[in-house]
């Protein structure tokens, strides 16, 4: 039996194989060229608290691959976040993602920002930035009583029950809030009319504030 058509196929594979050994390693070189590619990105050098500013001092860079499940900001991109603010608390080491970001500016005319501190069972556990919130004076009603028409605020469940619409001083917006510094408190800024804000303030700081997370628009009870 002749061995020529054997011997005919022989360089053809010896071919075939060189170029699938060619191949396999300009992929693996590839590869290993993207794997080692690094990038800088920006990262948080300290902790920010919600809805406070975030500066160039607080940023650091992190040089690494492009993570696979996440879009950190490039360094390059540094000057853009200038006049941002931390959507949610930030913690030392996170790399910054443009979630983390918000342009929201200072509340307008006619708004005031007021500072809370509260007990946790005074405010919401999922509360974020622009949640709209009811504040109810959770104090002694004697000589209290709502600085808001009665007819713009509507009757809510409070601590201690059925609250009625004295109880509630007005409504707000949250501008930020980080933890506090002693026995498990929680610091809110809260956006409030300007003729809100005394009431709120006073209210506050003796501690008879408690904070309800609300729809954004009151519902309309139907005629």
């Amino acid at each position: 039996m002749s061995t020529e058509p054997a011997k005919g196929r022989q360089p053809k594979l010896v071919v075939l194989g060189v170029a699938l050994v060619v191949g396999c390693a300009a992929i693996g070189a590839e590869l290993a060229r993207r794997g080692s590619h690094v990038e800088q990105y920006l990262e948080l050098a300290e902790s920010v608290p919600a809805g406070s500013p975030i500066s160039a001092g607080q940023l650091t860079t992190a040089s690494m691959s492009a993570p696979s499940n996440l879009t950190p900001i490039p360094a390059g991109d540094l000057p853009a976040i200038a006049g941002t603010r931390a959507t949610e608390p930030l913690v030392k080491g996170t790399l910054l993602v443009a979630a983390d970001l918000t342009r929201a500016g200072q509340p307008g005319a006619g708004t005031a920002l007021v500072g809370t501190s509260l007990q946790p069972d005074q405010v919401p556990g999922s509360l974020s930035i622009g949640d709209s919130v009811l504040l109810i004076y959770a104090g002694s009603n004697t000589g209290q009583s709502s600085s808001a028409p009665a007819s713009a605020v509507p009757t809510v469940a409070g601590a201690r029950g059925q609250a009625t619409k004295s109880d509630v001083l007005g409504r707000g917006t949250v501008f930020s809030f980080s933890s506090g510094s002693t026995g498990g408190t929680v610091n809110v800024t809260v956006a409030v009319p300007a003729a809100l804000a005394s009431a709120v303030a006073t209210a506050s700081a003796n501690g008879n504030v408690s904070l309800v997370q609300v729809a954004a628009t009151p519902a309309r009870t139907p005629r």
